[in-house]
């Protein structure tokens, strides 16, 4: 996707402030207001997922050549957020960003292409991280139990439950308690007969 749009104005020009808290300035009012206008003139569709967003500044008249090329990307990308052409300007959702100057032309403007991203990194809040640990602790549990009961309908025996942080068993692990029940059933029906036969009369 490609958008054009009028060159930003300088962060320092966007945001005033007084004892009541920030505001925007005119001139980043009026920024906004051209960028939503050629937005709808280019028919833009939103984009979702993990994108990555490459800006090209074309000088031209309105340009200040002895300004900061990395100038303009505050006001670019709180708009396409703001704008929700993007689900929004965090790390999680834009995750490669690019600037470079392009040929001058008459009138100044900026480029802006999006493309989303095929192997984006994955990031998560703690609390997402804690959600996807106690669930994949849950899915090894109910793994666990399944086997187990499996071994056990086909043994027609109880197999001992082994300590809490082990969630998981393999084939191996699982042939060895089998093995390992039906002997201690062995020994322990040796034992109660042995224990038995005296009280026989």
């Amino acid at each position: 996707m490609i958008l054009e749009l009028p060159v930003p104005p300088s962060v320092n020009h966007c945001w005033g402030h007084t004892r009541f808290g920030a505001y925007r300035k005119a001139a980043y009012k009026h920024w906004l207001t051209e960028a939503a206008l050629a937005a709808n003139q280019h028919k833009m569709q939103a984009i979702p997922g993990t994108i990555s967003v490459a800006v090209e500044v074309i000088p031209g008249e309105g340009w200040n050549i002895k300004r900061d090329i990395d100038n303009v990307l505050k006001c670019t990308l709180d708009y396409l957020g703001n704008s929700n052409l993007i689900d929004g300007d965090d790390c999680r959702t834009l995750q490669r960003v690019s600037v470079s100057v392009g040929s001058p032309e008459a009138k100044a403007c900026i480029r802006i292409s999006i493309k989303p991203i095929a192997n984006p990194v994955i990031i998560q809040t703690k609390v997402e991280e804690r959600r996807a640990r106690a669930a994949t602790a849950k899915l090894q549990r109910a793994t666990k139990t399944k086997a187990v009961a499996a071994v056990e309908a086909s043994a027609n025996i109880k197999v001992e439950d082994e300590p809490r942080d082990s969630f998981f068993y393999s084939l191996e692990e699982l042939r060895a308690i089998t093995r390992e029940a039906k002997s201690r059933g062995k020994e322990m029906a040796n034992k109660i007969s042995t224990q038995c036969d005296p009280c026989r009369r």
